[in-house]
């Protein structure tokens, strides 16, 4: 299974966009959004939320850690 298929299969992504460089934008799973801070690069699997109250990131590794609680 691939990252892009993982992140695909999870309510939380459900309607994310990807990008033609492989980046998927959704809202954040981890706060309250309205509008797309959430990215994750399906070939490297890092994340970022660009909100300023948040600003989780990592490896994909942690993101999988971090739904899975």
């Amino acid at each position: 299974m691939t990252i892009r298929e993982y992140l695909e299969g999870r309510q939380e992504f459900q309607g994310a966009r990807v990008s033609a460089k492989g980046e998927l934008s959704t809202t954040c799973p981890f706060h309250p959004d309205t509008s797309p801070s959430f990215s994750v690069n399906v070939d490297t699997g890092l994340f970022l939320c660009r909100s300023a109250s948040c600003g989780v990131r990592g490896g994909f590794y942690r993101l999988f850690g971090l739904l899975e609680i």
